[in-house]
């Protein structure tokens, strides 16, 4: 028997490998926990060895639960997207945006005016001292009157102890014509994490083509600072700069360091001087969020146009928190010099409704991802000469492609557009061919179209299955034991490859998924890795005898105020539902599948305050599914999921 586990052991240690590395850095929330185990990735395998000999047989179990997870993973992931009263997330849409009420409740008649203490604002004297002095001075805030050109020449470093308000609506801060990349800097104590510095308005006017840097316009090209940020906010609860213009900056633009939470919302950015890291050993960035102390980094409605980087998410020394994230929510990017966004130390990053394209080779296509990296979400999102670059994502547990598009037009060739295998692609589109040979590196791949792809459209692929490839010599290259099924072939020349149909069990992966709380563990939403669970309540409202019901979110209809609980969440055999509240009368329980087919429904009357329901689902296969309750008004949708 201790020859025969052994054996087993060392046939089991490879395949064990790459999870073991995940599950360390983040729990796969199996049905069992099973990461609970306390994986530690160095002494793993001679603990494991060493409880075998022992004849430990209790751990048979768990370990042919991980080697299926591993063949077949559907991971579930816990993501915390820190929120406060300057954001909010709707039940659609998980991704933070900003609370235009809360801001417009900001009282700025308690704002100082910086013309009250000397500054000239006529764009030819110099107003550092009177800016500093207005800073100093404020109890609540500064403001930057409309219409002015407030003129600074040097870096201000103010230590503040209290919150900030900066309203700059309409008004020109620029930097004199050679000196610094820096204007100001707003620090608090270290590690303090109490106050909020709140940037509404206002352009930033690095005046690049007259400063001395490598590649100046000017002739001098000498470097005039180490590396500067044009405004920078460091150690504060809460960072916010919305309706901020970004123009011809040398550096970086705003930078966001060791803040709890910074927020970039509704920016442009154009004009930066075009550094390449290769070329002269530095990179700007319009946006950035910089230090291991860093947690979230949101940044919404921004357009970022030329330039070294666009975003960035960036810590000192390969340190990185567990707590990071960054999420871009409805971002343009166009022709950056190093690139369009640039990750090197996050652990999660979040991609929706995003788009990046160039229009000549003198520029970056890739959005990188660095080893820190665990977690990617990429959903509607729009490559047009452009790449996802995974490769150097080696610690990526989840990486998640949905319903985006890629394309490469006029002629001009991307690298590839999935570069280092994505681990999910679903429901999205490839055109054109690349210089690489192939469109794509993806692991496992559902409905989705390759069109014009020369030579190969997957390279390293296990599970392909229901895709369409259109014009091309070989639509798949499989990894080991890789097959392809299901899938339509236009004017391709081979397309014979074997499928499986008798052991469904890898299609577990596509049940994949993120469940988003906020910091105090209120769930947000679910980030999943099929498009179908997105319009699946849209689908069931078709499905429902009150057809004039219509689905709500968690702020409207008559179940507004209901307290709805759904746990636990991911379940097993059990799925609890919680009704607060005093709403009576019958209601309608109805879960349906991912294919919006109806599995169960039964009917309840509610008499008491607070309604307490289990529901059986032990029969339920794994995957995700969406409880819809429905009273005489209203219905209301929650999603969980079921693993097994």
């Amino acid at each position: 028997m201790k020859n025969f586990l052994l054996k087993l052991f060392r046939s089991c240690r490879d395949v064990c490998g790459q999870i073991t590395k995940a599950a360390h850095l983040l729990s796969l929330k199996s049905p069992k926990e099973i990461t609970q185990v306390a994986f530690q990735r160095n002494a793993y395998a001679s603990n494991f060895r060493k409880r075998f000999l022992r004849k430990k047989f209790t751990l048979m179990p768990v370990l042919f639960l991980i080697v299926i997870t591993r063949l077949n993973a559907q991971i579930t992931d816990t993501t915390t997207f820190p929120l406060n009263n300057y954001l909010y997330t709707t039940t659609a849409n998980p991704y933070p945006l900003v609370n235009s009420s809360a801001l417009n409740a900001i009282d700025t008649t308690k704002l100082v005016n910086v013309m009250n203490y000397g500054a000239k604002g006529d764009g030819k004297t110099f107003d550092d001292a009177a800016i500093a002095s207005a800073f100093k001075a404020a109890q609540y805030g500064v403001r930057f009157p409309s219409g002015k050109t407030f003129l600074v020449s040097k870096l201000t470093d103010l230590i503040l102890s209290r919150d900030m308000i900066v309203y700059a609506y309409g008004a020109t801060i620029k930097m004199a014509d050679f000196c610094r990349y820096s204007f100001l800097s707003l620090e608090y104590q270290k590690g303090s994490y109490h106050n909020s510095v709140i940037w509404l308005g206002g352009t930033f006017d690095g005046n690049k083509d007259k400063q001395s840097w490598p590649g100046s316009p000017s002739g001098q090209t000498a470097w005039a600072e180490s590396h500067g940020r044009f405004v920078g906010v460091s150690y504060a609860d809460f960072a916010l700069f919305k309706d901020v213009t970004l123009t011809n900056i040398v550096m970086d633009g705003i930078g966001l360091e060791s803040n709890r939470i910074g927020v970039i919302s509704d920016c442009k950015a154009s004009g930066g001087a075009p550094f390449k890291w290769s070329e002269v050993g530095q990179q700007g960035t319009y946006f950035k969020c910089t230090r291991a102390e860093a947690q979230a980094f949101y940044c919404n409605n921004l357009s970022c146009t030329g330039g070294s980087i666009g975003i960035q998410y960036s810590t000192k020394n390969g340190t990185v928190s567990d707590k990071s994230v960054s999420v871009l929510n409805n971002c343009y990017f166009l022709n950056q010099r190093q690139n369009p966004a640039h990750f090197e130390d996050c652990r999660k990053v979040f991609l929706y409704k995003c788009t990046t394209e160039r229009n000549s080779t003198d520029f970056s296509e890739g959005f990188h991802l660095s080893n820190q990296t665990i977690i990617a979400s990429v959903k509607s999102c729009q490559f047009k000469n452009a790449h996802l670059d995974f490769v150097n994502a080696s610690s990526l547990k989840l990486g998640i492609v949905d319903s985006s598009q890629f394309t490469s037009q006029s002629g001009l060739k991307p690298v590839t557009f999935i570069e280092g295998r994505a681990t999910i692609c679903v429901n999205s589109s490839f055109a054109g061919t690349t210089t690489s040979g192939y469109q794509a590196e993806l692991r496992n791949t559902r409905n989705c179209a390759f069109t014009d792809f020369g030579s190969l459209a997957i390279s390293g692929g296990y599970a392909t299955d229901g895709c369409a490839f259109t014009n091309g010599t070989t639509p798949v290259q499989t990894a080991r034991n890789g097959f392809v099924m299901n899938c339509t072939y236009t004017n391709v020349t081979k397309s014979d490859y074997k499928g499986i149909t008798s052991d469904q069990t890898w299609q577990k992966v596509f049940s994949s998924a993120i469940r988003i709380v906020d910091d105090k563990n209120n769930y947000i939403g679910l980030i999943n890795c099929n498009a179908v669970i997105n319009s699946l309540a849209e689908k069931t409202s078709n499905n429902s005898s009150n057809s004039s019901a219509a689905l709500i979110n968690k702020n409207g209809g008559n179940l507004k105020n209901q307290k709805i609980s759904v746990y636990p969440n991911p379940t097993v055999n059990v799925l609890n539902l919680t009704l607060d509240e005093k709403i009576t009368g019958k209601v309608v329980l109805n879960i349906y599948d991912q294919q919006a087919r109806l599995l169960h429904t039964e009917t309840i009357y509610k008499n008491t305050s607070v309604l307490l329901k289990s529901i059986d689902v032990k029969t339920f296969n794994a995957g995700f599914y969406v409880l819809q309750i429905v009273n005489e008004h209203e219905k209301i949708s929650q999603n969980f999921i079921v693993a097994k």
